[in-house]
């Protein structure tokens, strides 16, 4: 697994790949439940894009450091070519790779279990984002409320609910986390063999990159609240069970990782 010694942005993107070739390249690296993370998926200085991009990155270099990777600012689950969740500003929806095979991205493939995922496990996700997730409105709210825990010094948890607009609205990356931990449920009450709950152990052998949150300790009886999950839970993963891994990396269409 490649560990990024830095998330600072490139100040300068590549001319974009043609989009036919851009999709082709990514869609060749996607499987089932893989995450993809995203710097900036749309222009940051759209006014209502600005302050959840700011929270976003400010929590994370906060809890992970300067040197872990602090600056996605966007969170998806790809789960066949027709449905990629993107819970974004306004409202929830499906995307597919040919809406985001031009942004800056990063693709993390989970590896407690085997993937590329099944169809059946699949459709649980897929059910369960259409009748829950898919149209809610994105909740800022949420997002202070993250921040605002983690400078009380709840880094992992949401001890204190004052912004959250509803448990049924979520930011981007708590709906990634939500439809794994749905399926999670749904592998034991169906008795097959499942995964344990993500972000619960900590690795005491991983080299904190600074940050405010002790390597040392676990966060909690059950881990990292399903609420406080940010993009850079799954992007830093080695510093909890690796969850994980890094399988490939996109700027405009260009492929930076792995090498050519």
């Amino acid at each position: 697994m490649l560990e990024p010694q830095s998330s600072n942005p490139v100040k300068e993107r590549a001319k974009p790949k043609p989009r036919e070739k851009a999709l082709a390249d990514v869609a060749g690296f996607l499987q089932p439940g893989d995450v993809v993370n995203s710097s900036g998926r749309v222009h940051c200085d759209t006014f209502y894009y600005a302050l959840p991009y700011h929270l976003i990155r400010q929590n994370q270099r906060r809890i992970f450091g300067n040197q872990s990777i602090w600056h996605d600012t966007h969170c998806m689950l790809y789960l066949d070519p027709e449905h990629t969740l993107s819970v974004e500003p306004f409202k929830a929806k499906w995307l597919k790779p040919e809406d985001y095979c031009l942004d800056r991205i990063s693709i993390w493939r989970f590896t407690k279990y085997p993937v590329p995922f099944t169809a059946d496990q699949v459709a649980v996700m897929r059910k369960y984002a259409d009748e829950h997730i898919i149209g809610t409105i994105y909740d800022v709210g949420q997002l202070m409320d993250i921040m605002i825990n983690t400078i009380l010094g709840y880094h992992h948890t949401i001890h204190f609910r004052i912004f959250d607009f509803s448990k049924r609205f979520k930011v981007c990356s708590v709906g990634v986390r939500v439809l794994y931990e749905k399926l999670r449920k749904h592998l034991e009450e169906t008795d097959q063999p499942a995964f344990e709950r993500l972000f619960q152990k900590i690795n005491p052998l991983a080299p904190w990159p600074g940050g405010v949150f002790p390597q040392s300790k676990i966060p909690g009886k059950y881990g990292v609240d399903v609420e406080a999950t940010s993009p850079a839970h799954f992007a830093n993963s080695h510093y909890f069970d690796s969850e994980f891994e890094l399988v490939a990396m996109f700027d405009s269409g260009w492929r930076i990782y792995p090498p050519d």
